[in-house]
C-alpha cells in the first residue's frame, strides 16, 4: 500500500484521475480495515465452531463413560448365573457373544475419539476398564461356552452313530474342555455360582471320560465282522452294531465290564488295520512297476 501511494502522489502531479480510478483507490487504501473486520468475522465463526465441537466431544465421551458403565454392569451379572439349562446356557453364550462385539465396538470408538481430542489439542482420554473388561470377560467365556459345547457335544457322541465317531479327535477335545474346567474352578474360587457351574461340568466331563477306553475300542476304523464275532464271544451275546447304533446302546451291553478282553481285540484290529493300509500303500507305489529279464551272458 505504501508503494501504491507513491505511485499514485507521482501520477497525481501529472494526470488528472477520473472519478472512478479515484474511488477504486480509495477502496484500495481502505482494505485494511476491511480485512480486519472479515479476519474478526472469520474467527468468531471459529471459536464458535471450535466450541461446538468441543461440546460435542465432551458429550461423546460421557455417552461413552455411560455405555462402558452398562456393559461393566452386564459383565457383573455373571457372576450370579449358575442354572445350566440348554436354553439359559444358549442365552449366556449368546449374551457374552454380543457383549463381546459391542466391547470391541468400543474400542474402535475409544480410537476415534481420541482422534478428535488431538486435533482440538486435548490430552487423549484414557478408559483402562475397557480391558479390564475384556478381562473379566473371559472366564465366563469359557465356562459357558466350554459348557453348553460339552452339553451338545457329549449328546451327539452318546446317542448319535458311534461308527462316525473318531475316538481321537473327542479324546482330544474332552481333555481340553476338562482342562478349561479344572482351571476355572480355580479361577472362580470366590464366585459360587460359576464355580458351581464349573464343578458340576468338569464332574460331567470327567464322568464322560470314562467311557473313553471303550470309545477307542469300538471306534476303531480297522474293527471287522470277524472282529465283532470274537467280541460277542467275549460278551455272551451278539454285539454287532446296525449302522445306526449310539455309544449308549453299547453302554447299556455292559462292555465295560469286559474292557480289558475287548481292548485286546481292538487292540489287533488296530494292528490288522496298520498292515492292511501300508500294503494298500505299496500296492500303489509298486503299480507302475514291471520285473523284466535281461540276458546273461551267452544265455
Amino acid at each position: 500500500l505504501t508503494e501504491t501511494a507513491n505511485r499514485l502522489m507521482f501520477l497525481l502531479d501529472y494526470a488528472k484521475c477520473p472519478q472512478e480510478d479515484i474511488k477504486l483507490n480509495s477502496t484500495v487504501f481502505h482494505w485494511p480495515d476491511h480485512i480486519k473486520t472479515v479476519f474478526e468475522l472469520s474467527q468468531n465463526r471459529i471459536m464458535n465452531r471450535r466450541e461446538s465441537a468441543e461440546e460435542e466431544v465432551r458429550k461423546k465421551v460421557q455417552a461413552y463413560e455411560e455405555k462402558l458403565d452398562k456393559y461393566y454392569k452386564e459383565i457383573e451379572s455373571f457372576r450370579k448365573k449358575e442354572i445350566m439349562s440348554m436354553d439359559e446356557m444358549k442365552n449366556n453364550v449368546e449374551h457374552l457373544n454380543t457383549l463381546q462385539d459391542n466391547l470391541e465396538a468400543a474400542r474402535d470408538e475409544l480410537e476415534a475419539i481420541n482422534t478428535e481430542e488431538t486435533l482440538l489439542e486435548w490430552e487423549a482420554s484414557q478408559f483402562p476398564q475397557l480391558q479390564t473388561m475384556f478381562q473379566m470377560k473371559d472366564p465366563y467365556d469359557k465356562l459357558w461356552n466350554t459348557a453348553l459345547q460339552f452339553s451338545t457335544k457329549s449328546d451327539e457322541w452318546l446317542n448319535g452313530s458311534f461308527q462316525s465317531l473318531n475316538a481321537e479327535t473327542i479324546d482330544n477335545e474332552v481333555s481340553d474342555m476338562f482342562r478349561t474346567m479344572y482351571k476355572l474352578t480355580k479361577t472362580l474360587g470366590d464366585q459360587p455360582g460359576p464355580r458351581n457351574v464349573a464343578d458340576r461340568t468338569k464332574g460331567k466331563i470327567d464322568k464322560f471320560k470314562q467311557h473313553l477306553p471303550l470309545l477307542h475300542t469300538i471306534c476303531n476304523p480297522g474293527i471287522r465282522d470277524r472282529h465283532w464275532e470274537q467280541m460277542s464271544d467275549v460278551v455272551g451275546f451278539d454285539i454287532k452294531p446296525a449302522e445306526d447304533a449310539s455309544l449308549m446302546t453299547m453302554l447299556e451291553y455292559g462292555l465295560s465290564k469286559h474292557l480289558e478282553r475287548l481292548e485286546e481285540i481292538g487292540g489287533s484290529a488296530a494292528k490288522e488295520y496298520s498292515l492292511e493300509k501300508a500294503m494298500e500303500k505299496m500296492k500303489v507305489e509298486w503299480s507302475p512297476m514291471h520285473f523284466e529279464f535281461t540276458p546273461y551272458r551267452d544265455t
